[in-house]
């Protein structure tokens, strides 16, 4: 994931553009919302 220049950290609610490199494909429709889940090991 790449924030913006100058950006470090997203809060929930907040709206921004970013850019992602996903590890495998996905199908998506543009404008279609997500949720970015993390595992915690």
């Amino acid at each position: 994931i790449k924030l913006p220049d100058g950006m470090e950290m997203v809060m929930p609610g907040d709206h921004i553009d970013m850019n992602v490199e996903l590890i495998t494909p996905i199908a998506m429709d543009e404008g279609l919302r997500f949720a970015i889940l993390t595992l915690m090991r």
